[in-house]
């Protein structure tokens, strides 16, 4: 017994800090604590011994207040990868490294003290995790994949493989923990734990189209970090599924594939303890393939190949809306209407006013305007794009990937609205200011969650200051450092303006006839790439022709329509300044005279006393010939 006991005593390595002087008392504190501690692990370790589910791999249990750091410097030391599970579903309260030698295997089991407590669910705990390392025995030699989801795996069969490694000893120390501990009950919940990997799904659905790799890379760097999400998803759900097979999981949608999973667990976990082989996965594998259908993710194998592809059946932005509640990279607007307060005084005392419907009318023309503006591979786009009134502010926002084209074609949109709203405020007599950020955002009919939101509200009540709408530095950045060629393709460089603070804002003056030259660029880059030789190209071609003959023949009726808005908008402008002057509110005036100076500078190439300037030159680079924006 002393041997068993000086055997156990060896294994747990108990590291509580002591901090420097210390009084006697504390000192006395620190020692109990970690006497309980080993006491603790002495009788867990021993009652493995017991019932003869101890594994001799096992070398040390430690328990330290430096749990990630001890953590890293033993990986670095026995050259092996780890990842801690750190997440707002579940926080992993333990860790177990392997050295993976399998002639001399070695185990170390990492507790953190922070969470160290004496009562009988964490005693669970640590039971269950010593018989993890023991159910690892189970495994045959078929299951075994070289570096598991260290390295990418050259098939779909290699990946449920590595799966199973990791379910089926899961899978019976669960079982030994049901024999061990009659009423055993784990207070994880499936619901939870399911959001939290579709939030992961969704975040790898982002990451797959912000990268600008070849789709081969995308697609393995996508699979790889999917499913190694997914095994943690398989994982939880066995542990938390009852003695009957139950989870208590209410999403019906998902439910039954889940169940079907676990049950092929059950059966090839079956097959291993009775020491047979495992020679046959393709149940496992059809039900991987089954879940990941339903979620419209299509695994597809070439028969004879090992390599296989992905294909999405639509928009990863449309992935799980109205599913899940979660936040998305996204553009966000943050407008303030001027004066709004006076206008509703003046709406609740004047029966005649239809300020609420000239409000309406500017978002109904926004929108108006990027349905007439958009090429139509765009109209996939524009219905992600949202906004929302809410007392005196207005919220505009639309999802981006962090690509090059993605986010060009999705500031434009964003810009193009924004530009709309403002002049069709501005026409009806409304100025406005605000910012363009960009960040995290979720919303529903109640409530926005936003870091963008929040970015684009300080730039608006800090930078703003007049009826302007400024970018985020961020932003400004980002475009700078892409393609001019494609700058200019969106024509981004006509609204976009410095001032001699640079600080960068949307210039809301909507130019019509900007729309008939982008419109003219895409009418000659079609009829340059269709060659008149052709018989496709001599029915093409002349239509071209005739159908932009007309937008021309009306460009004077258009510009005549640009110059009664410009009017309309200077003689409002004039009526606020003599109120201001009248009022003597020079604060607010000194809004307007900026406005005036900018206008005088648009009109008069540049002529006003304040400085403004584009923040792109107008003369347009070299093109890389027809490069196409939009994929």
């Amino acid at each position: 017994m002393l041997q068993e006991k000086e055997i156990i005593e060896s294994l747990i390595k108990v590291n509580v800090f002591t901090p420097e002087n210390c009084s006697k008392e504390e000192l006395l504190v620190i020692e109990s604590s970690r006497n309980r501690i080993r006491e603790l692990f002495y009788e867990v370790i021993k009652t493995a011994m017991e019932v003869k589910f101890w594994d001799e791999s096992i070398k040390s249990i430690v328990i330290t207040d430096q749990y990630y750091a001890d953590i890293d410097k033993q990986a670095k030391e026995w050259d092996i990868p780890f990842k801690l599970t750190r997440e707002k579903e579940y926080f992993g309260i333990s860790k177990t490294l392997f050295n993976y030698n399998r002639k001399n295997p070695e185990r170390i089991i990492f507790f953190p003290t922070q969470i160290i407590n004496f009562e009988k669910k964490f005693t669970h705990l640590v039971f269950g995790q010593i018989f993890s390392v023991y159910s690892d025995r189970l495994l045959p030699t078929s299951l075994v994949v070289v570096g598991g989801l260290a390295v990418p795996l050259p098939s779909l069969s290699d990946y449920d493989k590595c799966a199973l490694t990791e379910w089926l000893p899961i899978n019976y120390a669960k079982q030994i923990e049901i024999t061990v501990f009659k009423n055993y009950k784990n207070e994880l919940d499936a619901n939870t734990v399911f959001h939290g990997f579709c939030r992961k799904l969704k975040k790898c659905l982002f990451e797959y189209n912000s990268d600008d790799r070849d789709n081969h890379f995308r697609i393995r760097r996508f699979w790889d970090k999917t499913f190694l999400s997914f095994m943690t998803l398989i994982t939880r759900m066995i542990e938390i599924k009852t003695v009957n097979g139950e989870l208590g999981f209410t999403n019906e949608k998902y439910k039954n594939q889940l169940l079907a999973i676990l049950q092929e667990v059950d059966s090839l976990t079956g097959i291993c303890k009775v020491g047979s082989d495992i020679s046959d996965i393709s149940v496992i594998q059809q039900c991987v393939k089954d879940i990941f259908q339903i979620f419209e993710i299509e695994l597809r194998e070439t028969v004879g190949k090992k390599d296989f592809g992905i294909h999405f059946s639509k928009n990863p932005k449309d992935y799980f809306k109205g599913e899940l509640v979660d936040t998305e990279p996204r553009f966000v607007c943050f407008i303030d209407i001027i004066g709004f307060q006076k206008m509703i005084d003046d709406y609740e005392s004047d029966d005649s006013s239809v300020i609420l419907q000239d409000i309406q009318e500017a978002f109904d023309q926004s929108m108006k305007v990027i349905k007439g503006r958009e090429p139509s591979k765009y109209s996939e786009t524009t219905k992600n794009l949202e906004y929302r009134l809410f007392s005196d502010c207005v919220s505009v926002s639309i999802p981006y990937f962090d690509n090059q084209d993605d986010f060009l074609a999705n500031f434009n949109l964003l810009s193009v609205f924004v530009r709309g709203f403002q002049y069709v405020m501005m026409s009806k007599g409304f100025f406005t200011r605000g910012g363009i950020s960009m960040g995290s955002y979720y919303s529903n009919e109640n409530m926005i969650f936003s870091k963008g939101l929040v970015n684009a509200y300080l730039l608006e009540k800090e930078k703003a200051l007049y009826p302007r709408i400024i970018v985020d530095k961020r932003i400004i950045e980002k475009l700078r450092s892409y393609d001019r060629s494609n700058i200019f393709y969106l024509n981004i460089h006509k609204y976009l303006i410095s001032d001699w603070e640079e600080t960068v804002f949307i210039n809301p003056i909507i130019q019509s006839m900007d729309t008939i030259e982008q419109m003219e660029k895409w009418k000659d880059k079609i009829k340059l790439e269709n060659e008149d030789d052709d018989e496709y190209s001599k029915l093409l071609n002349p239509l071209l022709d005739k159908a932009f003959g007309l937008i021309s023949s009306r460009k004077e009726e258009i510009k005549l329509s640009d110059n009664d808005v410009k009017k309309t908008i200077e003689e409002h402008i004039k009526s606020n300044k003599l109120k201001l002057l009248y009022e003597k509110n020079e604060k607010d005036l000194s809004k307007y005279l900026w406005l005036e100076e900018f206008l005088t500078w648009l009109e008069n190439d540049g002529n006003a006393n304040l400085k403004f300037k584009y923040l792109f030159r107008q003369t347009e680079p070299e093109p890389n010939i027809a490069h196409k924006l939009i994929k």
